[in-house]
């Protein structure tokens, strides 16, 4: 299972990498260290999510692999 990132404020749903740069095109993807690079067709497992939005200064709540911004 992969991971999904929720925007509220845009009522987006991010399931792969491209999806998230084009919504945080200012925030600096963090890459998980299980995975070699990232790639913009990639699923969200290659990014770290937890430590990308703390760098970021971004809010999150998170429920297994689902993560929800504002």
């Amino acid at each position: 299972m992969c991971q999904t990132v929720y925007i509220k404020s845009k009522k987006v749903e991010c399931e792969i990498v491209s999806e998230l740069k084009k919504e945080l095109p200012n925030v600096v993807l963090i890459k998980n260290e299980m995975y070699p690079q990232i790639n913009d067709g990639d699923c969200l497992c290659v990014i770290d999510l937890e430590k990308t939005f703390e760098k970021a200064g971004i809010d999150y709540s998170s429920r297994g692999m689902d993560f929800e911004i504002d």
